[in-house]
């Protein structure tokens, strides 16, 4: 079976008029986003549910501790998010790009649901909103980082370059990072075709890597350190997706 994009899109945009409104309605009286997140939650899972694309138990992973956390992830396609949101039992909010805040729609429910926007073009202006942003997980909120700032490959032993900042906004919050490997959505949905293909997918956590009492200078050798862990992680996740593809056939 296969999804055209064309119903894809639909789904997204039905799950967006059925969630959205309240979201909307209720995130002024909700600034920890507790109930935003709820209807965000179940936003996710019916993208999840209309594609097939599915989590088995044995795919998915426990969260080490309670966190904050500073989450970072190998990005291979737009369902990484659904996945993210339907499955972390506190869900973590996005350190985006401030342009994406001007997007009609989407703009508006990324505030809506409490994400980080970073002006990337306005050194001033970012580093304010990192400070800002370090204030909130130290609060004991959750962030997720795609440190390689786009949708790579789906090959389980490539990853492209890591950008920097969100190992500054991990450094200045103290806050642990966890590595994650996800496998699997880059065959979901396929970078190049307009397609949603149903199946299984799999993610997996590490070991948290400390950043407290680290500054700027220690950003290389974390950014290092982080990458080797998401890498391993990244090959994990497909092997145990192919192990578990094989004895369910």
């Amino acid at each position: 079976m296969k999804l055209p994009f064309p119903l894809y899109h639909l789904a997204v945009f039905l799950g967006m008029v059925v969630y959205s409104i309240p979201v909307y309605i209720v995130a002024p009286f909700d600034p920890q986003r507790r109930l935003v997140d709820v209807f965000a939650r179940r936003w996710m899972q019916l993208i999840l549910n209309v594609t097939g694309v599915q989590i088995p138990p044995e795919l998915a992973d426990k969260l080490p501790g309670p966190g904050p956390y500073v989450f970072m992830a190998n990005h291979q396609s737009h369902l990484d998010v659904a996945l993210i949101y339907a499955e972390l039992p506190e869900i973590p909010k996005f350190v985006a790009k401030r342009e994406l805040l001007f997007v009609p729609v989407f703009g508006t429910s990324m505030w809506a649901l409490g994400h980080i926007a970073v002006d990337r073009r306005n050194r001033e202006r970012a580093i304010k909103s990192l400070a800002a942003a370090s204030e909130k997980i130290r609060s004991g909120t959750n962030v997720l980082v795609f440190p390689e700032g786009t949708r790579t490959s789906g090959d389980p032993d490539v990853m492209g370059e890591f950008k920097k900042g969100g190992f500054m906004l991990a450094i200045q919050s103290g806050v642990p990072i966890l590595p994650m490997g996800i496998a699997g959505t880059a065959d979901r949905m396929p970078k190049d075709k307009f397609m949603v293909y149903p199946g299984q997918v799999c993610f997996r956590f590490g070991t948290p890597i400390q950043t407290a009492g680290l500054g700027e200078k220690d950003r290389d050798a974390l950014m290092q350190q982080t990458r080797e862990a998401i890498a391993k992680l990244k090959r994990q996740a497909y092997e145990d997706l192919r192990d578990y593809t094989r004895t369910t056939d």
